[in-house]
């Protein structure tokens, strides 16, 4: 037995701003989707903006069926302000007993017994040199009786040499492999 479906248009001028989905009618017949942002309907014509920069622009009249539609889900790319972020999140949700701001760089303390909470986590400029930024490290770990230790992301090349060059080593099995994925949205409690 067929199923039959209703095209609904859901959408009014009041969702301009919104991410949306839309179906129209193009003029020998055929139907085509658009699915982006509804940057303007007025004077009986929509324009909705995709995810490429591409602006649809139709007339009101062709519009079959449109919807809001939840906002497009993270693509991880794995790029160094999406891996700051990630790093920065991970911290802030179980941070150290003792942190300090070293211009992007995060500086963690806590009684010694574990390496996420006892590094620096460098992601981005200090705010001064890279030889000056390892000199405040070295004294602020000495300060609390720890050796400085360096959490290096990927992303902080420039980091991982200055280490190198200053004699430090990289434990074997130390890299920490991080696999992200969409969160799938949770309902709300009823």
């Amino acid at each position: 037995m067929p199923t039959r479906f209703a095209l609904v248009v859901s959408i009014t001028p009041q969702d301009v701003g919104a991410r949306v989905s839309v179906r129209r009618r193009l003029p020998h017949g055929m139907m085509t989707d658009a699915v982006g942002i509804l940057v303007r309907w007025s004077g009986g014509t929509l324009a909705v903006a995709r995810k490429d920069g591409t602006v649809t622009e139709f007339a009101e009249g062709t519009l079959v069926a449109g919807k809001r539609v939840p906002p497009a889900p993270l693509r991880a790319s794995g790029g160094r302000d999406e891996v700051a972020t990630l790093q920065r999140t991970a911290a802030a949700g179980w941070p150290a007993a003792q942190t300090a701001q070293l211009g992007g760089w995060l500086l963690r303390a806590t009684e010694g017994w574990t390496l996420r909470a006892n590094s620096v986590l460098p992601l981005g400029d200090p705010g001064m040199a890279l030889e000056e930024a390892m000199a405040y490290v070295d004294a602020w770990y000495a300060q609390r009786g720890m050796p400085a230790v360096y959490s290096v992301p990927s992303t902080a090349t420039e980091v991982d040499e200055a280490l190198v060059a200053r004699g430090f080593t990289v434990p074997r099995n130390a890299e920490i492999l991080v696999l992200t994925g969409p969160a799938i949205a949770v309902p709300e409690p009823v």
